[in-house]
């Protein structure tokens, strides 16, 4: 996507145009971020591109090279991590072990002699948000890691910051409990109603938790939208790949209108160019998610057996079901900007919910399909070796130039 562009923000944390070198390594490369009052943003990538790095220059623990940070439309350039309205939560959580869990949550206000009445207060309030007032009186130690990581994430909320930075906060956690706090989280930013910023290099757990995500790679910002927009509409190739499971297939746009129609190597398919400045003669690639894929069988099919929908069937044929067979390309094809090829299945694996299937096209190339498994009767299971046809709706391939 490139470099980004910035303006003067008035959201709760502006990122303007800020870019990050250590020595003549660049970890963060002019980019620019709006993040809303009272929004779930994740900062998503794999590692080492640059979203730690941002979070910490946010914190207040590394200075931008170039650019600005704002918190609610104020400069903090100079103002030491301390002194900045933010708290931070760790992976490694960092409770002190010689204290108690109502002592840990405490300890922030303690330090800014806060009274002591309104400490109880507020510790009390804190610890049954996040669901623990019973273990109070209880050390880090006798703690489960969700605990511990609850009581960290109190801690930073008791001195009740304007953003909460978090940083890969479960990533300590095994997959059930992480899984769970993901959850959690999520219903706790809700009811206290501040921004979140938080570091993942987990798609699926930035999907789940968040408003909206930046998809970061190489010190760039690939792309910033909220999770369906992420998933269904990515702008470049790295989105796509790193969120989720897609099949790429390389050709040159044949020919443009509503959809695109996309020449694969003596194969035409359409796919939804998305608004993109594109010719005739480009090279491009077709993304298609597998589970947007369809697979029919070929041929003439019984109609009960077709693994299409009876309503359709019933409209079709004027009301009621025929006791016949219906050739599968010619139903396909009543639908417009169906895309309907032959395939041969190479690969079939049952992993309990769905199918996923390896299946061989006429140029060559193979794609993944994943066929979730209903337990209906209209279920079909193809053998490695079967004809298929593959079919998509136009709008679920996208077109990407980059």
């Amino acid at each position: 996507m490139g470099k980004t562009t910035g303006q003067s923000s008035t959201g709760a944390v502006g990122v303007v145009d800020v870019t990050k070198r250590f020595g003549e390594f660049t970890a963060v490369d002019n980019i620019s971020l709006d993040i809303r009052d009272g929004e779930f943003f994740s900062m998503l990538g794999p590692s080492g591109c640059g979203k730690t790095t941002t979070l910490r220059m946010i914190a207040g623990f590394e200075q931008p090279t170039d650019g600005e940070i704002l918190i609610h439309g104020q400069p903090v350039a100079g103002i030491p991590a301390y002194k900045r309205p933010v708290n931070t939560v760790f992976q490694n959580y960092a409770l002190f072990p010689h204290m108690t869990v109502a002592q840990n949550v405490a300890f922030g206000l303690e330090m800014k002699k806060t009274p002591k009445p309104e400490i109880e207060r507020r510790v009390g309030e804190v610890l049954e948000l996040v669901r623990l007032p019973h273990l109070r009186d209880r050390r880090p130690k006798q703690l489960s890691g969700g605990q511990q990581q609850r009581i960290a994430l109190a801690r930073a909320l008791v001195n009740k910051p304007e953003v909460l930075l978090l940083d890969e906060p479960l990533g300590a956690l095994d997959l059930k409990l992480r899984k769970a706090m993901q959850l959690e989280l999520k219903q706790i930013q809700a009811e206290v109603g501040i921004t979140f910023i938080y570091v993942t290099h987990d798609q699926e757990e930035a999907l789940t938790m968040s408003d909206r995500i930046a998809v970061m790679d190489a010190g760039l910002v690939q792309q910033v939208g909220e999770p369906r927009e992420i998933y269904e509409h990515p702008q470049n190739r790295f989105v796509a790949d790193f969120i989720g499971e897609t099949n790429f297939v390389t050709g040159r746009v044949a020919e443009l209108g509503q959809f695109a129609a996309v020449d694969l190597g003596g194969l035409v398919v359409l796919g939804n160019a998305d608004g993109r400045d594109l010719s005739t003669g480009d090279e491009v690639t077709l993304a298609v998610r597998p589970e947007k894929i369809n697979l029919y069988p070929t041929g003439e099919v019984d109609v009960m057996k077709a693994g299409v929908d009876v309503d359709e069937i019933e409209q079709l044929f004027g009301g009621q079901i025929p006791d016949k067979k219906i050739d599968m390309r010619e139903w396909l094809a009543t639908e417009q900007n169906n895309v309907v090829i032959d395939g041969r299945v190479q690969e079939a694996i049952y992993i309990g919910t769905d199918t996923r299937y390896r299946v061989a096209l006429a140029n060559d190339a193979s794609i993944f399909v994943r066929v979730q498994n209903f337990g209906s009767r209209y279920d079909q299971f193809f053998d490695i070796g079967s004809s298929v046809y593959i079919h998509w709706a136009a709008e679920n391939a996208q077109v990407l130039t980059e």
